[in-house]
């Protein structure tokens, strides 16, 4: 449950905190959040104690099915 519940309001908490996020009232997270200070955070804090590493994958699937991971930090 940590990676789908506990470490993104974490995260979201630390970025509010930090004052990047400005808009008030209840709003989706692709409303106020950039999603490159989410994945920053997530590199620098959450790998720190995730044993296995950076806890987000992105992967892109093409019309015909076919899968590729994508590093945004490369």
């Amino acid at each position: 449950m940590g990676e789908g519940t506990g470490i993104p309001a974490a995260i979201g908490t630390i970025i509010m905190g930090s004052g990047k996020i400005t808009e008030k009232g209840v709003l989706p997270p692709e409303a106020c959040v950039n999603p490159m200070d989410l994945l920053e955070l997530a590199k620098t804090k959450v790998q720190a104690v995730a044993a296995k590493g950076f806890p987000i994958a992105i992967e892109h699937i093409d019309k015909d099915g076919k899968s590729q991971k994508v590093d945004l930090f490369s």
